[in-house]
């Protein structure tokens, strides 16, 4: 069996309702009915570069929401629970209107991958979007967005299975042979 389910990390669910519960997803509500959710992957991640390499991060993330008519608003790498996670946060219109922020975390290993992430739907303006700016905005959603990634990503457990799985590591392609 895969190391890459969901019940292999754990988290504070502290103030969230558990709405899904299955092997490679799980669902909540926080009291501002802003959607967390955390998807297990149980095949290698596609991100084409090493995490150390941050400028082809923004760039490859910076693309990809493009598609999505997104847009990346800060992205770093940290180390999660021993591990190089990548935290990124980026917005999208909402339909009808307003806003929706996402921030999320990925955990990639070597064979698959765990992504958190939480979604905000905002209505209101807001000219600063800077992590700066949040203290004078805790009820906006993206400030919102940004502080429960952080206190979830404080409390993120691997189990002593998922510990032993390699890490992801992207080798360049002449290395590959």
């Amino acid at each position: 069996m895969s190391v890459f389910v969901t019940q292999h990390l754990s988290l504070d669910e502290a103030g969230l309702s558990l709405r899904k519960n299955e092997a490679n997803r799980k669902l909540w509500l926080n009291g501002f009915n802003d959607v967390l959710e955390l998807r297990a992957f149980a095949s290698k991640p596609d991100i084409p570069m090493k995490l150390s390499d941050l400028t082809g991060l923004q760039d490859y993330y910076q693309r990809a929401a493009k598609t999505q008519n997104a847009t990346v608003l800060d992205l770093e790498v940290r180390t999660v629970a021993g591990i190089k996670a990548i935290a990124l946060t980026m917005f999208a219109p909402a339909k009808p209107t307003g806003l929706t922020f996402v921030s999320s975390l990925a955990l990639p290993f070597k064979d698959g991958s765990f992504v958190l992430k939480i979604q905000a739907l905002e209505t209101i303006a807001r000219d600063d979007l800077t992590m700066t700016a949040d203290a004078q905005h805790p009820a906006h959603g993206l400030t919102r967005a940004r502080a429960e990634i952080r206190r979830l990503e404080q409390s993120i457990r691997l189990d002593a299975a998922l510990k032993k799985a390699e890490p992801f590591e992207k080798k360049p392609f002449w290395k590959l042979f």
